[in-house]
């Protein structure tokens, strides 16, 4: 039976995606939302692109964009963007891609991974349902209309209105420390701080059914209320 799954911000935790893909068993027949912000701040980016680009061969992978993807292609502009990603967790992706020959610059990230940033991945995506987008919407504005501000900047919580779409956003960015999805009248938000003390997330928009890994592939699981 197929699934529509949606993935929290991974920020390069390699080991709880691992996990996570271990967990929940994903099937060709899955279809899969990853919500943006694969890089920097956790120890292996390099892991993190390397396994979406090879699984997009064999499973049904849907890649939003979120906004340290922005900043990550935007340290090529030169010395200040390079030291402004640096500060937000860049540091830790560029080392992911150290080698014996010295400390990694830009240069060691391979063109493939450039690539995929680039060209593969979208703003929002839509189902009969739901609306999945790392940050959040402006609630009467269209999918196409939407500011760059919202979509990978913006928060969805507790005082975000719901779209005129009537539809349920599935979003991340807004990072919960209590390493649980947070409802909101607007949506639902599964990052749930991967990167810190906290759980990557998988959630199960039909079911309500969620899951969870760290990067000490500890595992959990439980449900919440998708009717919201």
């Amino acid at each position: 039976m197929s699934r529509t799954l949606a993935i929290g911000d991974i920020h390069g935790c390699f080991r709880a995606l691992k996990a996570l893909e271990e967990f929940v068993e994903f099937t060709p027949d899955d279809q899969i939302i990853l919500l943006g912000d694969y890089v920097d701040r956790g120890l292996d980016t390099r892991g993190v692109l390397d396994w979406i680009i090879n699984r997009r061969r064999s499973l049904n992978l849907i890649t939003l964009r979120g906004n340290h993807e922005i900043m990550m292609l935007a340290a090529r502009s030169g010395p200040r963007g390079l030291m402004f990603w640096k500060q937000v967790g860049g540091d830790a992706a560029l080392m992911s891609y150290s080698s014996q020959s010295g400390d990694p610059t830009l240069n060691d990230i391979p063109v493939r991974h450039w690539k995929f940033l680039e060209q593969d991945l979208l703003p929002t995506f839509e189902t009969d349902k739901h609306i999945f987008v790392h940050g959040s919407l402006q609630p009467n504005r269209n999918l196409d209309e939407q500011p760059e501000e919202s979509l990978y900047w913006t928060d969805t919580d507790e005082w975000t209105p719901p779209h005129q779409s009537g539809k349920l956003i599935i979003c991340g960015h807004d990072s919960q420390k209590n390493g649980l999805p947070a409802v909101h009248p607007a949506g639902i938000c599964i990052d749930t701080w991967a990167h810190g003390n906290g759980w990557l997330t998988c959630l199960d928009t039909n079911t309500g059914t969620y899951w969870q890994t760290n990067e000490r592939r500890e595992r959990r699981t439980d449900t919440v209320d998708i009717s919201t």
